[in-house]
């Protein structure tokens, strides 16, 4: 019986934690410099933290910025594909990520990112 209840408990958790995620996902197809506006949810409070995950094939190399609008911006050099997860401090309720230097459609860019608060 003890089994039971704590099995119980942690399926109530493990499902309850899913529920809560506030991950969005995008799919794009990008044929020229782009910028992608990416949003908090609105139930979200003070953004202290973001992830985004990038996956998509290309043969140029590209440059991705994300950057707040204002003052922070982060560069990053993409060569022939993607696939990783950027993390960071992140104290805004949007970020713009920026593709630059796209000579080659990309087909079926997926994005997947979180605010934390």
């Amino acid at each position: 019986m003890t089994r039971i209840i704590i099995a119980s408990i942690f399926l109530l958790v493990f499902t309850s934690c899913n529920m809560t995620s506030d991950t969005q996902n995008l799919r794009a197809d990008i044929q020229a410099d782009t910028i992608l506006i990416l949003k908090k949810i609105s139930k979200q409070g003070n953004i202290w933290g973001i992830d985004i995950k990038i996956n998509g094939d290309f043969d140029d190399t590209i440059t991705l910025i994300h950057t707040n609008g204002k003052n922070v911006a982060y560069h990053y050099k993409l060569i022939g594909g993607i696939d990783t997860t950027y993390h960071t401090d992140w104290y805004s309720d949007s970020c713009l990520v920026k593709f630059e230097n796209i000579k080659e459609p990309i087909k079926d860019l997926q994005i997947e990112y979180e605010f934390f608060d």
